[in-house]
């Protein structure tokens, strides 16, 4: 027996007595009822993987305890005439498509939040005052520690929001279009400084801005709209000593029915003191539309121009394909009917090494 077993790995023990029902009881010193073995570090252990340096396939318990292969095999964990290769599709998924489905999860989330507007209401008891000027146009409204309280200051109209320490002031043109929000951070009356600041512009009557821009102590982001009031193109810059640096590009192109098409996004690293780009990341995402509203479109995404996922779907609910890109030129396509998966089938060079098919419910 190896050194590392001899010398009493409990973990080697414990992971063998959950998968066999064995282990060494001179070691462990422990009666079986009382084993009790966290299945998270089962998993981990038994967890397989793709060594593509030396081409194999290979457990996390083979990494860890290489020596110990053979105590297992004595205690019948391991059959190769009954290895049905079942579990490859769980190996295949887990890391690559975990990444992928990460990144079009963000950019999903990212595109929703980007042109809605959250509202919310809370209801509380509370004592509401009401102070109205000489003409019995409202002054001041307070409702426990929120103060609302309308204005004018120049050709502006100046609305006040305040609730404890965050206070909020909005401008508003002649045409009560939102032009400024201003978020104040007031500890006391002698320590107040703005956190936030957003400014809208518009073209000539219309009531959509077409730019938006941001701006914190640390950064600035600058948003523009198209006619339909949807966004169109992002830049987020990062500011370092005064100085602006473009940090993220995202740019969004639509059809005449206001559908996505493409939706491209660019990411700058740089080092501590922004005098040197380290990298750039580029994400994009094209759509393909089809008749009927409840077919979704087609769907490529790809990271520095390499194709990483697409997804087909047919004039039928519920029928299309998905495939995964991996590197090495290794794929794997899974194909659904009634949302259900049916058949997968993986690829190297372009060549088919396997095929696993579903029964259909």
């Amino acid at each position: 027996m190896s050194n590392l077993f001899a010398a009493g790995n409990y973990t080697f023990e414990l992971i063998r007595f959950s998968l066999t029902g064995d282990y060494d009881k001179n070691l462990l010193n422990i009666d079986e009822s009382q084993l009790k073995v966290p299945h998270e570090l089962v998993d981990l252990f038994t967890r397989n993987f793709i060594d593509f340096e030396n081409h194999q396939i290979k457990s996390y318990m083979q990494v860890f305890f290489p020596e110990e292969d053979f105590v297992l095999g004595l205690s019948g964990f391991y059959l190769p005439e009954t290895d049905s290769g079942d579990w490859i599709d769980q190996l295949i998924f887990d890391s690559e498509e975990e990444r992928i489905a990460g990144e079009i999860e963000a950019l999903d989330q990212e595109n929703t939040l980007l042109n809605q507007e959250i509202e919310s209401a809370i209801s509380r008891n509370g004592e509401e005052i009401i102070t109205l000027r000489e003409d019995n146009s409202l002054s001041l409204m307070t409702f426990d520690d929120e103060i609302f309280m309308p204005g004018k200051e120049g050709h502006y109209f100046v609305i006040i929001t305040s609730s404890k320490d965050s206070t909020c002031r909005d401008f508003y043109d002649k045409e009560y279009r939102l032009i400024k929000k201003e978020y104040w951070l007031i500890t006391d009356p002698k320590n107040s400084k703005i956190t936030k600041e957003e400014d809208y512009q518009y073209k000539e009557s219309s009531f959509k801005p077409f730019q938006k821009s941001v701006k914190t102590q640390d950064s600035r982001e600058i948003d523009l709209y198209n006619d339909s009031g949807l966004i169109k193109e992002k830049s987020v810059y990062s500011i370092y000593e005064e100085k602006e640096y473009l940090a993220e590009k995202s740019s969004w192109t639509y059809n005449s029915e206001n559908q996505v098409l493409e939706n491209i996004k660019i990411t700058n690293t740089y080092d501590e003191t922004f005098q040197n780009k380290t990298d750039t990341f580029e994400q994009k995402y094209l759509f393909s539309y089809k008749k009927g509203k409840d077919i979704p479109p087609d769907q490529e995404y790809y990271e520095d121009k390499v194709l990483k996922l697409k997804s087909n779907y047919s004039d039928i609910v519920g029928k299309y394909s998905s495939t995964i890109y991996f590197d090495d030129n290794f794929s794997v396509t899974t194909y659904y009917e009634n949302n259900v998966k049916i058949k997968e089938v993986y690829k190297s060079d372009n060549k088919v090494w396997r095929i696993k098919n579903y029964e259909k419910k």
